[in-house]
């Protein structure tokens, strides 16, 4: 039975065996107190409830039919409540006091005044209760009793239950050290084996060691791990010392190559630092190639075949606004949609070889236009099909050729317009001349004319009626206006080839751009639009501009001129904001002091634009304009200041005439 128990505890676990241990310790401690409170509970039941003995007394006696009869009574009473009071004494007296009789425990009669004194120290003092009690009995007769009787109390620590007592306490101990050694047993003593082979392995590394196991428990268990883990240390040691041996080995071979290995490490070390200086080197290199990319003017793209961008240089990014992280390995008509009319260039350069250009491109972005050529050649040298985009900015180049055109172009009218000018100037003298000799022999004012017409029998009068009846005065008027307006034609011609070294002086240029619009002013033309549109002319002056070498008066001729084309061209076409305006601008830009007349009218196309400066062309009426005055400008500008006068113009966006004089010594001007 006891080998049994003994492996069916060891089979269990440590938390069956804590459950084991608290039911036993809970039945005995439960058991213990029981008994207890039912030896307690025992002398409350028996010692709570006091006999009323006096009130049986009066029960009796007035059942009682004369004194003897209670009498008789009396003992039965004593024997009724026997086993609740221990009575002294219980004498019985008359009404008068008279002692009848008594009863006592030893049957010893006592005289009344002894029973008065046994009264009195019971009343005061003593293990007896003294009472009187008055009786009536059944017919009517009083006695008075006087009872000395004390109550019987159960004593609750008596021998037998402190020996009762005694027992379960030994008892209870007893299994409580039973269980505290089986507790040891089954919990501390494999714990403290498995410390002290611990203590072993960590003090004196003996991995030879074993815990017992005893238990299959949670404990057990922790053995079984443990063992294990010693055999792995211990297989681990061996393989530590064998490596050691092995490493010991090994080191001798190392010290051996140590030598060598610092001879290579030193070769290492200085061919790092060449690779190193070569790295450098490079970089530096290609630092100063994307410098190089990146300073020249001209926007440089580079391609794969996929059309993928490899190179984005500055120039690049300001056209398009495209960083070069934003542009790299995108597709080119994504970042630059402008070259998607060009890709069957560029891939005809990736697969022939050759060298693709277009002359001039139009590029517009955010509302400027500008012009460029493009050229597009193959990337060699990489052993790939890559290109590379090449776009320089023409329009200055373009502006220029188109000036050096239109100055080719004036110079070759100017001889052709000096040409003509002397070959009409004399039969248009003539002409005038004879108008006006036709005008004096006509009028009646002159005797010859009065003189003639009476020696033939006519009337200046008549005459003078006639010529107004058939219009003849307008006609001749006619004749004389148009040949006045040929002789300024003529003469703007002369002027506009003449080629004459000018006379230069030093002018104050803001003070002569204000005089010319003073003068300006007085044209009719601006003095409807004031009345009409409310003309706002504004003005700018530099007043740090120095002081500039030019002809005044035709400077002067210059500006109000383009002050009175530009207020006709308001004036007969309008402006689209509503409110005509003349912006006149005077300041100066780098070596050249700058004469700007902005209008906000209607504008110019490219090809009014380009022939706004040739001679006989004008967009004006017939009869309004001679088709001189711009270019004959021009000339003032261009050969006797050798200024620049340009034009910037769109539709719908009104015209911006610059005259540009250089800023340099007179001296320079004249030499």
């Amino acid at each position: 039975m006891s080998n049994r128990l003994k492996s069916y505890f060891s089979h269990r676990t440590i938390s069956q065996k804590l459950l084991f241990m608290l039911i036993v310790t809970g039945i005995v401690t439960a058991t213990l107190c029981t008994l207890i409170a039912a030896s307690i509970w025992r002398f409350v039941i028996h010692s709570q409830i006091e006999p009323d003995y006096t009130h049986n007394l009066k029960v009796i006696s007035e059942l009682s039919q004369n004194i003897d009869e209670l009498n008789k009574q009396l003992p039965t009473l004593l024997a009724v409540d026997s086993h609740a009071i221990d009575t002294k004494l219980i004498a019985t007296f008359d009404e008068q006091g008279n002692l009848l009789d008594q009863l006592s425990l030893n049957n010893l009669p006592l005289p009344a005044k002894q029973l008065h004194e046994l009264y009195a120290y019971y009343l005061k003092q003593g293990r007896f209760s003294p009472e009187v009690v008055s009786l009536k009995l059944k017919n009517g007769t009083p006695y008075t009793l006087l009872v000395l009787y004390k109550y019987k109390t159960e004593v609750l620590f008596n021998s037998k239950f402190l020996l009762m007592l005694i027992s379960l306490f030994l008892a209870a101990i007893l299994l409580i050290r039973i269980i505290q050694m089986q507790s040891r047993r089954w919990l501390i003593d494999p714990v403290l084996h498995l410390k002290a082979v611990t203590h072993q392995v960590s003090s004196y590394q003996n991995y030879n060691v074993r815990a017992n196991k005893v238990f299959f428990d949670e404990i057990g268990n922790l053995v079984d791990a443990f063992n294990t883990m010693l055999s792995q240390i211990q297989a681990r040691d061996h393989l530590l010392t064998d490596a050691r041996d092995k490493a010991n080995r090994s080191q001798k071979k190392a010290e051996v190559s140590t030598n060598e290995i610092k001879k290579t490490n030193i070769r290492l070390e200085e061919e790092a630092r060449v690779r190193s200086a070569m790295e450098r080197k490079l970089l530096e290199f290609q630092d100063f190639l994307n410098g190089i990319i990146n300073s020249m003017p001209s926007i440089m793209i580079a391609l794969t075949p996929k059309y993928r961008i490899t190179l984005w240089n500055q120039q690049a990014e300001k056209l398009t606004s495209i960083s070069a992280g934003q542009a790299i390995n995108h597709r080119i008509d994504d970042a630059f949609p402008f070259m998607l009319f060009y890709l069957d260039l560029v891939h005809q350069a990736s697969k022939t070889g050759q060298v693709q250009t277009v002359s001039q491109a139009e590029i517009k972005i955010s509302g400027i236009t500008r012009f460029y050529s493009i050229m597009i050649y193959p990337l060699k040298g990489r052993g790939q099909q890559d290109v590379v985009i090449k776009l320089d900015d023409i329009t200055d180049q373009k502006h220029l050729q188109e000036l050096v055109v239109q100055s080719e172009k004036m110079m070759s009218l100017g001889g052709l317009a000096a040409g003509m000018a002397h070959e009409i100037n004399n039969p248009l003298g003539g002409i005038l001349q004879n108008v006006q000799n036709l005008t004096r022999r006509l009028s009646a004012g002159l005797p010859k004319n009065q003189q003639i017409a009476d020696d033939l029998g006519l009337s200046m009068t008549t005459i003078e009626e006639y010529l107004k009846a058939r219009e003849i005065p307008s006609l001749i008027e006619n004749i004389t206006h148009a040949g006045h307006r040929a002789v300024d034609i003529v003469t703007n011609m002369l002027q506009f080839s003449r080629n004459a070294a000018p006379e230069l002086e030093q002018c104050d240029l803001n003070e002569l751009t204000r005089q010319a619009l003073q003068i300006a002013r007085t044209e009719t033309t601006f003095h409807e639009l004031q009345a009409e549109s409310g003309l706002i002319i504004s003005e700018l002056y530099d007043p740090e501009l120095p002081t500039i070498p030019c002809i005044p008066s035709e400077i002067e001729q210059v500006i109000i001129n383009l002050l009175k084309n530009a207020a006709q061209a308001l004036s007969e076409y309008g402006c689209p904001s509503g409110t005509p305006e003349i912006k006149l601008n005077v300041q100066q830009q780098e070596t050249y002091a700058v004469i700007e007349v902005i209008d906000n009218g209607i504008g110019m196309d490219d090809d009014t634009r380009r022939r706004v400066f040739e001679p006989f062309f004008t967009t004006k009426d017939v009869g309004k304009g001679t088709g001189l005055g711009l270019s004959v400008s021009y000339f003032i500008i261009s050969s006797h200041h050798h200024g620049i006068l340009d034009v910037q113009s769109e539709p719908g966006k009104g015209a911006h005439f610059s005259i540009r004089l250089p800023i340099r010594p007179l001296r320079l001007q004249l030499d």
